[in-house]
């Protein structure tokens, strides 16, 4: 397939926390944490990433995913990482607080089974050998450990957030 052209829209360099995306290993997954409020382009910004790479983007809504009943929300995680295993497509996760908002201190069986489902998320993230990108809209919902999981972690901040930090 070959590069699709968007005219006048072109990527950043990335942040100083991530690698350009040619130094990662062929072989290795590349997982990338989107944080920014809803509405501020980290879709738009993954969909630009996907077509810079040439391959096409597919994005799943994690608030549609995830389910109540135990076991359900792995059951469909894995249904779709069997579908896309060999498809060379960028995955976007939206709406992680949908899953990773439940992430909190355990304190009872409920908030155990969420942090295994979002273990389950990133540990197939992980394996997937393409390009994945978790987007949420506030770091707070996830671990300090587990932010060590991303390769890159880019933060979309809204024009008037950055004039009240100047």
């Amino acid at each position: 397939m070959g590069k699709r052209e968007t005219p006048g829209v072109r990527l950043p360099a990335p942040p100083g926390n991530c690698q350009p995306l040619e130094t990662h290993a062929a072989t290795k997954g590349t997982t990338i944490l989107f944080v920014g409020p809803s509405g501020i382009g980290r879709a738009m910004t993954a969909a630009l990433l996907a077509n810079d790479l040439s391959l096409d983007l597919f994005r799943i809504d994690l608030s549609r995913i995830v389910k109540k009943c135990i076991g359900e929300t792995e059951k469909n995680l894995d249904r779709i990482f069997h579908e896309v295993e060999d498809s060379n497509l960028v995955l976007l996760f939206d709406e992680g607080d949908a899953l990773f908002g439940h992430c909190t201190e355990v304190e009872d069986s409920h908030d155990r089974y969420a942090n295994v489902e979002a273990a389950y998320l990133l540990q197939r993230m992980g394996d997937y050998q393409g390009l994945t990108i978790l987007a949420i809209n506030h770091l707070r919902v996830v671990d300090k450990p587990v932010l060590g999981r991303f390769d890159c972690i880019v933060e979309f901040r809204s024009p008037a957030s950055r004039l009240t930090d100047n």
